[in-house]
């Protein structure tokens, strides 16, 4: 007689539950330097030092109340869910002045880079941009550049400033603590039984179908390390 008996590891998930936050400039803040613990982030230090605008046109001539951020970071791993941007007054596009905005939002992990993402907006100023999905940082920059040009009397846009560099002016940020993929620990192994006295081990990595010396079969078998590679297909017998 043969008889199946089932071992298994419970299942253990790991997570760091989400917990998100906007952060917000201008008129909270004091015009000058933003404050390094702003929120629980830092702001760069020296010539990428976050400058706040103020409640006003204290220091900038804006859109709308905002900071120019070069950087910010912190020691634990967030995620960067949203930004709006303001633009100076005086790189709006009106009249028969145009301007084109492109900034390029990076996200980095120490010093590796997780993930980019490219924003392109008119000069209108208060442009929103969500579900950035820039995830497991610590460290955000930002880098734009202005298209410039005019229009000529026929109505024509001429081209003046290709990418020119220019400022970031960030009115308020969404960020959340990272959330860790689900981490799953866990294996079956099957012991086949004959005459009393185990006989034969059976584990894979794939949800299959096993059958054994067409007697007995074995349904969803996951991983065991202690047998195969994980992301193995094939199967381990031993005795």
């Amino acid at each position: 007689m043969i008889a199946a008996v089932t071992a298994a590891a419970p299942l253990s998930l790991f997570a760091t539950f989400a917990s998100s936050q906007t952060i917000t400039f201008g008129a909270n803040l004091p015009a000058g330097p933003v404050p390094a613990g702003y929120s629980g982030f830092n702001w760069g230090t020296g010539a990428n030092a976050a400058i706040n605008s103020g409640a006003d046109a204290d220091i900038y001539y804006l859109t709308g109340p905002a900071a120019s951020i070069v950087e910010f970071s912190r020691a634990n791993l967030f995620d960067l869910n949203s930004v709006e941007y303001q633009i100076l007054v005086s790189g709006l596009t009106y009249g028969t002045t145009i301007n084109d905005y492109t900034t390029v939002v990076s996200g980095y992990r120490g010093t590796t880079l997780v993930k980019s993402v490219t924003e392109n907006y008119p000069g209108a100023g208060g442009d929103f941009f969500a579900g950035l999905n820039i995830d497991g940082v610590n460290k955000i920059t930002f880098s734009t550049t202005d298209t410039s040009g005019y229009l000529d009397s026929g109505g024509n846009p001429v081209v003046g400033l290709v990418n020119a560099p220019s400022t970031t002016f960030v009115d308020q940020l969404k960020v959340s603590s990272f959330t860790a993929a689900p981490e799953i620990d866990c294996w079956e192994a099957w012991w086949f039984y004959e005459g009393g006295a185990p006989r034969h081990r059976v584990a894979s990595s794939k949800d299959v179908l096993v059958d054994y010396s067409s007697r007995v079969h074995v349904d969803k078998v996951a991983s065991d390390p202690d047998t195969l590679a994980a992301g193995s297909p094939s199967l381990s017998f031993g005795t």
